[in-house]
C-alpha cells in the first residue's frame, strides 16, 4: 500500500495464525515437504516447514506441527490472505483435514520520507516517548500509541508496530503533523 501522496511504502506485513485441523492432528513436516510444492525442511532440529508460494515473491510461511503459522514478506494483507488460502488448499490436497483457518496481522513495517530535514536534537527535547543516542545509532526512536518510528535527520523514516493497513495514512499523517506543528523541521539556509 502506498499513501495518496506517496510519502511511504509498506515493506513487509507479518501475519500469524493457525489452520484448524480435525482432531487437533499434528502435522508431519517431513511428509508435507514431499507433498507440498515449494516446501522444505531446513534442518531436522528446526521446528517448522518452510513454505513458498511458487511465485517470485519473498513471501514465506513457517508452518509448525501444531498447524500454527507465521507468514512474512507480503506487501499487503490481500496478498497474505491469498497465500494462506493457497496453503490451506495445499494442505487439503496433502490429505490434511483442514476445517478452518484463523489469522491476524501482527506487524506492518514501512518506510517513507518527510518533506525536509528534521532536527533530532530538538525532537528529543520536545516530544515525549522519544529516544536518541547519536553515538550509538543515527536515528531517533519515537513511540506513539499506534506505531514506533525511526526518524533520521534527512527526513527518512521507518514505522513498525502498525496492525491495520487502513490506519497507516492517519498514523503517518499524525507523526508528520506533530513534527510540523512543533516546528521540528530544519529551516534551509538562506543563500547569500
Amino acid at each position: 500500500m502506498t499513501s495518496k501522496n506517496n510519502d511511504y511504502h509498506v515493506e513487509n506485513i507479518v501475519l500469524s495464525g493457525r489452520f484448524i485441523v480435525d482432531h487437533d492432528m499434528k502435522l508431519d513436516k517431513q511428509d508435507l515437504s514431499t507433498k507440498i510444492e515449494n516446501a522444505h525442511v531446513a534442518k531436522k532440529s528446526f521446528p517448522a516447514l518452510i513454505c513458498k508460494d511458487g511465485t517470485n515473491s519473498v513471501a514465506t510461511m513457517l508452518l509448525f506441527e501444531s498447524a500454527k503459522f507465521v507468514l512474512t514478506g507480503v506487501k499487503n494483507v490481500a496478498a497474505g490472505i491469498r497465500f494462506i488460502s493457497w496453503m490451506r488448499e495445499s494442505l487439503v490436497n496433502a490429505l490434511v483435514p483442514v476445517i478452518d483457518v484463523e489469522y491476524r496481522v501482527v506487524n506492518i513495517v514501512g518506510t517513507g520520507m518527510l518533506d525536509a530535514d528534521i532536527d533530532l536534537d530538538k525532537i528529543i527535547i520536545t516530544l515525549d516517548m522519544s529516544q536518541y543516542e547519536p553515538e550509538v545509532f543515527p536515528g531517533l526512536i519515537y513511540k506513539t500509541k499506534e506505531a514506533t518510528f525511526l526518524l533520521f535527520k534527512n527526513g527518512k523514516f521507518v514505522f513498525t508496530g502498525v496492525k491495520e493497513e487502513s490506519h497507516i495514512n492517519d498514523i503517518v499523517g499524525v507523526m508528520k503533523e506533530t513534527i510540523r506543528s512543533n516546528n521540528l523541521f530544519i529551516e534551509p539556509l538562506a543563500r547569500v
